[in-house]
C-alpha cells in the first residue's frame, strides 16, 4: 500500500477560518455547507485554489487560492485583480499579504 501525494504551489494566501468566517458572513456560502463539500464552497469563491495537508489521514487540511499564472509576469499581471475580487468579497488584501506557496497533498 501506497501513499498517494501531490505538490501544491503558487502565490495566493491562505484560506484561513478568519477568511472563511468573512465569506460566510458575506454569504457566499455557510458553515454546514462548508463542512459538507469544501471544494463546491472553493469553486464558489472563482478564484485558482488547491488544498494540501493529510486530511485524509489527520485530518489536517489546508486552503490556499492562488494569483492566476503561469510565470511571473503573469503573476504580476494578475495580482491586483486577484485582491480586487478578494476585496468584492469583504477581503482587504495588501500586495505583502501573498506568500509564496509550497505544500504537499497526500490522500
Amino acid at each position: 500500500m501506497g501513499v498517494d501525494y501531490s505538490g501544491v504551489g503558487g502565490i495566493g494566501i491562505e484560506l484561513t477560518q478568519e477568511i472563511r468566517n468573512k465569506l460566510i458572513e458575506k454569504g457566499l456560502f455557510t458553515q454546514d455547507e462548508w463542512d459538507e463539500d469544501y471544494y463546491g464552497c472553493l469553486e464558489a469563491i472563482n478564484l485558482p485554489y488547491s488544498v494540501a495537508g493529510d486530511g485524509s489521514y489527520g485530518g489536517n487540511n489546508r486552503y490556499y487560492l492562488f494569483v492566476g499564472g503561469s510565470n511571473l509576469e503573469e503573476i504580476l499581471k494578475n495580482e491586483q485583480e486577484f485582491r480586487n475580487h478578494l476585496q468584492r468579497l469583504g477581503i482587504q488584501l495588501d500586495q505583502k499579504d501573498l506568500i509564496v506557496i509550497s505544500a504537499l497533498h497526500v490522500w
